[in-house]
């Protein structure tokens, strides 16, 4: 008994349709997991270690690492070189 072309095409669109909405739900899943492990990584990252206060990276939000890269304002002097931009931890 082998299948018509139509019915092949009609269960195949049919597959396609009935799992459509299942895609961006696990796309979402795996990019929060992302976000977590990314946000894992940070806190236990050695560059942001304050050794004064004895101190790491508190992350409290599975977004900040999108947020890291985003540049606001770029300053540059008369002469057109680029101003150090050095971070400086916020004293208690």
């Amino acid at each position: 008994d082998a299948c018509d072309p139509f019915d092949f095409f009609l269960l195949f669109f049919t597959y396609i349709a009935a799992t459509a909405n299942m895609v961006p739900l696990a796309l979402y899943v795996s990019m929060e997991i992302a976000r977590l492990f990314q946000a894992l990584f940070m806190g236990l990252d050695d560059n942001f270690y304050d050794a004064d206060r004895d101190m790491r990276l508190s992350v409290r939000t599975s977004n900040l690492n999108e947020e890291c890269g985003n540049v606001s304002y770029l300053f540059s002097d008369k002469t057109g070189t680029l101003t150090s931009n050095s971070m400086v931890f916020k004293k208690f």
